[in-house]
């Protein structure tokens, strides 16, 4: 196809995937959460003692560049929206047509474009794909560098694009010589960086002794486990079809994306993969025809969300810092507008979903408890939760008066709050406790 209309396709779906971002899904907890992460390492917080992420920094590193220039949300998504364009475009340079085929996925189901973890695995996993597939001089020392990023973004998951290497290329020791050199230079680097924050430990508490914890947080579809499990037993039996096919074995380890969860949120990649696994068989006639027929889909998916949306889109007001340009998805500026005023100069403890989204709002750094999921605090979860709000020198703490409703939010600090603190007010859906 004409390097300009590819070129013009993309642009498009750059502009999409932000549209989506920005109005369609709008504002939401898992964005929230991850640009906090990077928001606070701007400010000059460190990753493990002042926020709690539970993964490892590479994907908070990366998507901190654009708060260089500007810090807020909408700089965070379209810098995003452009990382996950380009690596879509090497997935063109791969499978050609056939990515426009997978990319519907992503706009059926758009959780798939937010900003997060997950989908800088994929991105990763996409170059990785690339060059195996490439006579690059340098792909091995390239490849054992992605497999590094991969870990350092989601250690769980990245762990598993180790097994190809080891399976395919043991036997190949000048191959394996320069992937573990670009395996190892960006660990060493990383040890260096915790060693020299004295955050090694915290590292090692948050990200691998506090995994257990999450034991209490399965949420998923019986109908997804199902899902998943037929697209493992294909998988498998194809990769035993076409053994020499390493592309497939890097997809079955991006399965792993959905334990242990289960949603639809942490399936989309899985299924994005199990789709090139399929689509690897099928021969396309009449490619034009199908890039076409694919842009016309993007275009009406979009037009529905778009009309679905009409009258609807409300952009937060001018008190909240940081989150121009992105659509809340409700009409609730009102009583968010009395939250902030009242937060407002004051010294207080938000024990709710929503606390990273007023702290940033305030230009404030964000905290510990301003996440405070179920398995966000390492080993000895509700230990550290109970010490972090009695050392806290919070004056207020304020709790969601329906907080029985989400079940990642950490109850015991909810228990001891009620528990040990005297309920003095209330300020639009928060119940409010004098510490």
């Amino acid at each position: 196809m004409n390097k300009k209309i590819i070129t013009i396709i993309y642009i498009l779906i750059f502009f999409l995937i932000a549209f989506y971002n920005l109005n369609i899904i709008g504002l939401n907890y898992d964005g929230i959460w991850q640009y906090s992460f990077s928001y606070s390492f701007i400010k000059g917080g460190l990753p493990y003692k002042d926020f709690n992420t539970i993964v490892p920094p590479f994907s908070l590193f990366i998507m901190s560049i654009p708060l260089i220039i500007k810090n807020s949300y909408a700089s965070y998504v379209l810098f995003h929206s452009l990382l996950l364009t380009i690596s879509l475009f090497f997935s063109y340079k791969m499978f050609k047509e056939k990515t426009f085929i997978l990319l519907i996925l992503l706009f059926i189901f758009p959780v798939g474009l937010l900003p997060n973890y997950n989908s800088i695995i994929f991105m990763i996993f996409i170059l990785i794909l690339y060059f195996e597939n490439t006579n690059y001089k340098y792909k091995d020392y390239i490849i054992g560098l992605l497999i590094t990023l991969s870990i350092l973004s989601k250690q769980s998951i990245g762990i598993f694009f180790l097994l190809p290497t080891i399976i395919y290329k043991h036997k190949d020791i000048n191959c394996l010589k320069k992937r573990i050199i670009g395996f190892t230079i960006p660990n060493i680097i990383f040890l260096i960086y915790l060693i020299k924050n004295k955050i090694l430990y915290n590292f090692i508490d948050l990200c691998f002794l506090g995994l257990s914890e999450f034991k209490d947080n399965f949420n998923g579809s019986i109908f997804l486990i199902l899902l998943f499990i037929i697209m493992l037993i294909i998988s498998i039996f194809l990769l035993l079809k076409d053994k020499d096919n390493i592309s497939y074995l890097y997809c079955i380890c991006l399965y792993s994306m959905a334990i242990p969860l289960f949603n639809i949120t942490h399936l989309v990649f899985p299924i994005f993969a199990f789709l090139i696994i399929i689509l690897d068989k099928i021969k396309i006639k009449r490619t034009n025809y199908v890039t076409f027929i694919c842009i016309f889909i993007y275009i009406f998916i979009t037009s529905i969300y778009f009309v679905s949306l009409y009258g609807k889109i409300n952009y937060l007001p001018k008190e909240f810092n940081h989150f121009e340009y992105i659509n809340i998805n409700n009409n609730l500026n009102t009583e968010r507008i009395k939250v902030i005023k009242y937060l407002k100069n004051k010294k207080y403890i938000m024990y709710d979903l929503d606390a990273a989204f007023y702290r940033i709002s305030l230009n404030k750094k964000t905290n510990f408890l301003d996440i405070p999921l179920h398995g966000n605090f390492g080993k000895n979860n509700n230990k550290k939760i109970i010490e972090l709000i009695e050392k806290s020198n919070a004056q207020y703490i304020l709790v969601n008066k329906k907080y029985n409703k989400n079940f990642q939010l950490d109850k015991v600090g909810i228990k001891y709050i009620k528990d040990n603190y005297q309920k003095i007010d209330e300020v639009s859906n928060y119940y409010i406790y004098k510490k």
